[in-house]
């Protein structure tokens, strides 16, 4: 599934992954980030790539200078040329802010052209791993939606053993 100078569209497909998402509990914060991110790794699974614009946020800006557009540019280049998409993901950290509904969440994720079910799946398949830092803010809807994230690719065992 690797090709030459993918590694960025992989993690800029991953972390905009991280930006499509759901809300299970709105009693609860954490639940609802980690909703967020197992709808969004679904979505990415799904080959959904419509569905990412209404999760980023307008203002969205990440470490390297991207905005929402230029992301969501990848994100549908990279879907559209990969017919099997499958995501892994694993949150380590959330923090979440009591005052505008917003969180931050450390994240794990780790994408494979096969399945994946458990982290023990990665010592078969071929897969790169990132991690992510995101910051999640409330949108007028009250959905969640990216308003910044960093990533780095890691290995494998940071995807095990991190944070």
């Amino acid at each position: 599934m690797r090709r030459p100078g993918s590694g960025l569209l992989h993690a800029l497909l991953v972390w905009t992954a991280l930006l499509v998402g759901g809300c299970s509990d709105p009693e609860d914060p954490a639940a609802r980030v980690r909703a967020f991110v197992s709808d969004v790794a679904d979505s990415a699974q799904r080959r959904r790539w419509r569905d990412f614009r209404e999760y980023v946020a307008d203002d969205y800006r990440d470490g390297r200078g991207l905005d929402k557009d230029a992301a969501l540019a990848v994100v549908t280049r990279y879907i559209l040329a990969n017919q099997r998409i499958h995501v892994l993901t694993r949150v380590a950290e959330i923090r979440v802010d009591g005052a505008n509904g917003g969180a931050s969440a450390i994240v794990y994720a780790a994408m494979a052209g096969q399945p994946m079910a458990t982290a023990g799946d990665l010592a078969r398949v071929t897969a790169d791993v990132y991690r992510f830092e995101i910051r999640l803010d409330e949108g007028a809807d009250g959905a969640l939606q990216v308003v910044r994230g960093d990533w780095q690719a890691v290995p494998i065992a940071d995807f095990l053993l991190g944070d």
